[in-house]
This record gives structure tokens, sequence and C-alpha cells, in this order.
């Protein structure tokens, strides 16, 4: 596979700036799981990457395969990016503070706890549906369980009877984000200013 060009569906989970013109881009995609690309003159003003390399992209992606370098945060081989279309932005991420948060430790997560370069149907499955969702609806405490539950159940770590999700990750070898330390207060505020305001608001009008 070395050397060779591959095309793939891919979700764009975070950037690193390298030198004074290229980007390191984090992918992950059902068949490859979570890889490295270099996007060489990513920041000249006439790259064919201009605006094309944001979070949580959905793109289709075509890149050279590399012959045994590494990324410079280690582990995963850094390919050569070559072209990318963009399918989906999901600029709706960006609407909310909150949803933005919880974007990012979901996408943080799922580098947390997978390896590179092996596939991973599911997890990039769960990721996607769960940024879709995100998109129409605000971010909220049930959510965050909900996809942590299914992250670890796919890893098997599945919580055990009277554990939950949080009590699993806390006591895990799992290098838990640390947007999770902001984003679960913020919740937690914005579920009892909903609780507040539902119980002060006015009954309906009898017909």
């Amino acid at each position: 596979m070395k050397g060779e060009s591959v095309s793939t569906e891919a979700l764009l989970l975070s950037t690193l700036h390298y030198g004074d013109t290229s980007l390191i881009v984090r992918w992950l995609s059902p068949g490859g799981g979570r890889f490295s690309t270099i996007a060489r003159g990513a920041h000249n003003p006439h790259s064919p990457f201009a605006g094309s390399l944001d979070l949580f992209f959905l793109c289709d992606v075509q890149y050279i395969a590399a012959r045994g370098s590494t990324s410079p945060s280690g582990g995963s081989p850094l390919h050569l990016l070559k072209e990318v279309h963009v399918l989906e932005p999901h600029v709706e991420l960006r609407r909310d503070y909150s949803v933005l948060m919880t974007a990012h430790y979901f996408t943080a997560l799922v580098e947390a706890m997978t390896e590179p370069e092996s596939p991973l149907e599911e997890d990039y499955a769960l990721l996607l549906k769960a940024l879709q969702y995100l998109t129409t609806h605000p971010a909220s405490l049930r959510l965050v369980e909900r996809f942590e539950l299914r992250l670890l159940t796919l890893h098997g770590m599945a919580p055990a009877p009277g554990q939950s999700p949080d009590d699993v990750l806390l006591s895990s070898h799992v290098d838990v984000p640390q947007g999770r330390v902001e984003l679960m207060p913020l919740l937690r505020q914005a579920a009892e200013e909903r609780e507040r305001a539902r119980k002060e608001a006015p009954p309906p009008a009898e017909g």
C-alpha cells in the first residue's frame, strides 16, 4: 500500500500547524480508521485546500500512502494529502458554544480510545451520527452519557450494573480529554436553567 493513492470518505478530527505553510490533519474513516495526513502549503493563499480543512468536515479524501514517515506527535504514519472534496461541513455545530464543546469532546474521546490505521466502522458510524444529531439538537448530559456508553461498549468496557460511563472512564486507562472537565458543568447548568424555565412558565391558557 505504501506509495499508492488511497481514496476514502473521512471525518476531520483535528489539525496541527506544521512549519510556516503546512498542516497536519487527523482523520477518521470507516475502513482505514484513524489516520494522519500532511497538507503541504495548506496556508498558502492559493492552496487547493483553502476552505476545505476545518473541524468536523465530512470529506472525500485522496492521499498517497506514507513510506515510513510518522506524525510529529508520534504513532501513525504521515500520509501525503492530495485532494479533498467537502461533502458536509456541519456548520451548525458552531451555532452554540455547548454544542461546539460537545462535538470537540466526542471527536477527542474517539481519538483517545482508538488505535491508528485499523478499521473503525462502528466508531465512525457512531461519531458521524452524533455530530449529525448535534446539528439539529441541543447538547445535553443525556446525549454525552449515551455516546460514552456506546463507545465504551464498542471497546469492551461496558459499565457493570450500578456503574455509569463516568465511573468507567475516570477509573480506566483512557486518557480522558480535558475538555470534559469544562463541558460537564456547562451542560449541568444548561439543564438546570431549562428546568427552571419550565417551572416558571405560565400554564397554558384554557380554551
